[in-house]
């Protein structure tokens, strides 16, 4: 399915609200959509159905950048389908 634009998109919000801040994708398995934190996996496209709302992934970059421990985002986009 071709999620590179929607990668791109949120490495560019996440670089400007968080200068310095390192962003890297890479191609996994079809179907996939993972968001990792220093390592640790904060979202699954598999897990959810969906894709994340900006806003918790922004948390969430927010929470490690001030030291808070980071939780897994288990809710998608309003117009996400569970299949």
């Amino acid at each position: 399915m071709g999620y590179l634009s929607r990668y791109q998109e949120l490495a560019v919000i996440i670089e400007r609200r968080f200068p310095g801040a390192e962003v890297t994708g890479s191609v996994g398995r079809a179907g996939a959509f993972e968001i990792q934190i220093n390592g640790r996996l904060v979202f699954s496209k598999f897990e959810t159905g969906g894709f994340p709302r900006e806003k918790d992934v922004l948390s969430q970059v927010k929470n490690t950048h001030d030291g808070k421990p980071l939780m897994k985002i288990q809710e998608c986009e309003d117009n996400c389908t569970v299949v």
